[in-house]
């Protein structure tokens, strides 16, 4: 196979792999940035962006609101230290103390209960409609051409390079690693502008009506964050884009490739279904764990808004991380867990088990 037509059948597998995966799992993905925008700045998750916590209506058929009895205000000085005089948690800064972490005597969370998965996924059905579950598709698709194109691309590229044979088997797993993280980093960059228009669009639902971006597909999303907000801000959250996808890529090329060596030393499968589902099972359970709170990260500081005073809500990806460390405690940056690992685990199976099939395709016909 020519060197070039290497080059290109790694994009184009990993560009049709992604493709077909994506759409499969479209609907998980949007529960998911649903699930972790949550507590940043937006309504209820339910998709109708409204707080009804704080409405009082006067109509016969709701209930009076209920007389709460008026707390006198807490002089103890550690309390007045660690809260305002409205009960909210005082932030000094990105250093935690190790006792403010385990002292949860004057702690008080202020997040309400995290809804399922399931739930979630009901309730945008039931208030937006069933195609709601798909709106960023044209969003996703782009996405997926762009980054996870590259990144395949990229990746057989980098292992060309840092491979000292001409059999991948033979490759050392940190050199695979290597090629993860540097094929993630360029695929993130070259696809940031369709994963922000992404994110807005699955989570534009959840803000209230008069704030909603009304985006009607990818290039509409793109173009008006371009003329409205500058050129640059389609690159806003991509140092966090970038770690992630760096993260994610090594956890899943790597993985699987590796996944995929020890399986077949081990059972003596040939390179068919049984061998691409375990092997990309493998690296969907990795690249879920290790990706997660850099995931949240992403979502929070693509889809903030700035507060009234005309900061933003976070400086960077270690600041958000740490701010909701926080005030929410660690579990938040675990935030939507399930719905990633129910994305990412047949996500990998689909675009891995797609990807070799358009590689023995290629094949077949005589082109490699």
């Amino acid at each position: 196979m020519a060197a070039s037509d290497g080059r290109l059948l790694g994009f184009a597998s990993g560009a049709f792999g992604a493709v077909v995966a994506g759409a499969v799992t479209h609907p998980i993905d949007l529960v998911k940035v649903r699930g972790t925008t949550r507590n940043n700045g937006m309504g209820d998750d339910g998709g109708n962006g409204s707080d009804t916590n704080e409405k009082t209506k006067t109509d016969g058929n709701t209930k009076a609101p209920r007389n709460r009895t008026k707390r006198e205000p807490n002089t103890d000085p550690k309390w007045n230290e660690r809260f305002d005089a409205r009960g909210n948690r005082r932030f000094t800064g990105p250093t935690l103390a190790t006792e403010e972490l385990v002292d949860t005597t004057y702690r008080r969370h202020r997040v309400s209960r995290h809804p399922s998965m399931l739930r979630t996924g009901l309730k945008v059905a039931t208030n937006e409609g069933i195609g709601a579950l798909y709106k960023g598709l044209t969003a996703s698709m782009a996405r997926q051409v762009l980054y996870t194109g590259t990144r395949f691309g990229a990746y057989d590229i980098a292992k060309g390079f840092l491979n000292n044979t001409k059999d991948d088997g033979n490759m050392a797993f940190h050199k695979k690693v290597v090629a993860g993280l540097g094929s993630g980093a360029i695929g993130a960059m070259v696809g940031n502008p369709a994963d922000l228009a992404l994110v807005r669009m699955q989570a534009d639902g959840r803000l209230p009506l008069v704030q909603r971006r009304n985006y009607g597909n990818v290039g509409h999303a793109v173009a008006t964050i371009a003329k409205e907000e500058g050129v640059l801000s389609l690159w806003r959250g991509c140092l966090p884009t970038v770690n992630r996808a760096m993260i994610v890529t090594a956890s899943q090329l790597a993985v699987y490739d590796q996944a995929k060596l020890e399986i077949r030393q081990a059972t003596g499968w040939g390179n068919g279904l049984p061998l691409q589902a375990s092997a990309s099972f493998a690296a969907g359970i990795v690249a879920a764990l290790t990706s997660t709170p850099l995931d949240v990260a992403k979502t929070r500081l693509m889809d903030m808004k700035p507060l009234s005073d005309g900061t933003m809500p976070y400086r960077g990806t270690l600041d958000c991380i740490t701010r909701t460390l926080y005030n929410e405690g660690f579990l938040a940056i675990y935030r939507g867990l399930g719905p990633i690992l129910a994305r990412q685990l047949p996500l990998n199976i689909v675009q891995f088990v797609s990807v070799e099939w358009c590689i023995n395709l290629y094949k077949t016909f005589g082109i490699a």
